[in-house]
This record gives structure tokens, sequence and C-alpha cells, in this order.
């Protein structure tokens, strides 16, 4: 009875309505209990149809994220390989065209030496000519000169000075002679026999070889002997 007046003073005092549900009693529980278990069998096929679809959805996005790494895995590896052979193609063609540049200028440093040489060769053997030239020219002088000493002394012996100069002159077309061939050796030996030398660059004295002088010592004098006739 007093459990019933309490139910009546809840319901007319609406403020009371907002209790705490433990303090409701169980009699309105059991009264949901029929739909309860009416509903609960499609819930939990719902249930169960959402979990295989989201099992199913777990499985493929796995799926499909593993396919996507393999792929990406091959396009990266595809394309690193690609990467190395085209580098090794460039740095073959770069120490291929290096090559042939250093051959080029190990050439042309070849070429320029023989030139030098060859054009030392040549300034060498054209002072060489001057200096034999210039030095003959002025012995010829002297000696064409009236006042050159004819070489004689009192007693007939021809003096140190004639003889001296000449073979001071006999040894110096000998040495114009020799040098000059040692050109032309150098000149076949250096370059070949196929070289041929400019007419204008003949080393070749056309200069006339004084004959010594007779005297006492055995030289021939030719003044002396001119004079004599």
């Amino acid at each position: 009875m007093g459990h019933i007046m309490r139910e009546d003073k809840k319901l007319k005092n609406p403020k009371n309505n907002t209790v705490n549900q433990s303090d409701t009693p169980l009699a309105f529980s059991w009264d949901a209990l029929p739909d309860l278990a009416k509903n609960y069998s499609p819930s939990q096929s719902e249930l169960d149809q959402s979990s295989a679809v989201r099992a199913e959805a777990e499985s493929y996005r796995t799926r499909v994220l593993a396919e996507v790494d393999k792929e990406a895995k091959e396009y990266i590896d595809l394309a690193k390989s690609t990467i190395d052979k085209e580098c090794l193609s460039f740095r073959t063609q770069a120490a291929q065209e290096t090559q042939r540049i250093l051959g080029q200028v190990e050439l042309m440093k070849t070429a320029v030496q023989e030139d030098l040489e060859t054009q030392k060769i040549y300034t060498d053997a054209a002072r060489i000519k001057v200096s034999s030239d210039e030095l003959l020219s002025k012995l010829r002088a002297m000696q064409s000169d009236p006042d050159y000493p004819d070489g004689s002394e009192e007693d007939g012996e021809p003096s140190g000075t004639e003889v001296n100069k000449d073979q001071l002159a006999f040894t110096l077309e000998q040495t114009a002679l020799t040098e000059n061939g040692v050109t032309d050796d150098v000149l076949s030996e250096e370059y070949g026999p196929e070289l041929e030398v400019p007419a204008s660059d003949n080393l070749e004295l056309d200069t006339a070889v004084v004959e010594p002088k007779e005297g006492q010592n055995g030289k021939k004098n030719s003044r002396k002997a001119s004079t004599a006739k």
C-alpha cells in the first residue's frame, strides 16, 4: 500500500521524474523484456554481418597496401637500375672522350716538340754557317791586304803568326764542313731519309777552301811561291 502511494506522488510531481534509474523498481524492466528478446535476433544478425563486412574490408585494405608496396618497390628498383645503366653509359662515354682528347693533346705536344727541335737544328746550322762565313771572309780580307806580312823573316823561315792563321783558316773550314755533316746526320736519324731540306736551307759552304801554305814545317806558302814565279 505504501509502495503505491509513493508511485502516485512521483507521477503527480514531474520534478521527481528525474530520479536515478537505480531507484526505479525492477517491475518496469521486466515489462520490456519481451520486446528486447524480440529485437535481439535481428540486432545480432546485423552485428555479425557488420563484423563480416569489416573483416572483409580490413582484408582488402591489407591486400591493397601489400600490392601497392610491392609495385612501388618494383618501380623504384626499375628506376634505380635504369639510372645506374645510364650513369654507367655516361661515365664510359666521358672516359672515352677524355682518352681521345688526351691522345690528341699528346699528338699535338709531340708535333710541337718535333717542330721546335727542327727549328732549333735549322737555327743552329744557320748560325754556324754565318759564323764560319764571317770568319773566313775576315781571314781572306786579311790575307789579301797588301800590308799583310808575307810570313818570312831574314833567315827565310815563316813566322809563327802566318802559320797559326793558316792553320786557323783550315781548322775553321774543316769544322764548318764537319758540323754541316753532323747536322745532316742528325736530320736523317731524327726524321728519316725521306726528309728533304729545302734548297734555301742548304747548309753547304759555297766558299773555296784555302790551301795550306808550305814552309819549313812542310806547309806550302802560296804567297812566296807566287812571288818567286
